[in-house]
């Protein structure tokens, strides 16, 4: 954080010394290079400060996010030390693994999936003639 601080201190820096040799050398004056030569040096300082403040703002967000971290693992050492929690043998971790259904287990859901909402259908169906029986 402080290294792009200092970075664009010196970039700024520079770019007084430079305008200084530019005006004191007299090679060439405003009225000959049109101001062209000065706006094209501070565009590309204006540039490079810009890229300097981006990293600046992002290396902070990663301190930030690293200081919220060293929060959360503090915390955590408090609560075991306040317990007196200790590990008392090695943490062995298994992945779970994905259950792969066959192509005749997936066929049986299937068909009994079918064969209950054909059911549902064929009985809403005469439900609703019924309705229309008992209101002629």
């Amino acid at each position: 954080m402080d290294l792009n601080k200092t970075t664009i201190r010196e970039l700024k820096r520079r770019a007084a010394i430079h305008l200084e040799e530019m005006v004191a050398s007299g090679v060439k004056t405003k009225e000959e290079k049109g101001g062209v030569g000065e706006s094209a040096f501070y565009d590309m300082l204006y540039l490079k400060t810009i890229d300097q403040e981006r990293d600046l703002i992002r290396n902070r967000r990663d301190i930030r996010s690293t200081q919220s971290r060293l929060v959360q693992y503090r915390t955590i050492i408090a609560e075991r030390e306040r317990y007196n929690t200790r590990k008392i043998g090695e943490v062995k971790s298994t992945t779970a693994k994905k259950f792969k259904r066959s192509a005749k287990s997936m066929m049986i859901v299937a068909v009994v999936a079918g064969l209950m909402m054909s059911l549902f259908v064929a009985f809403f169906i005469e439900y609703i003639e019924r309705l229309k029986r008992k209101g002629k």
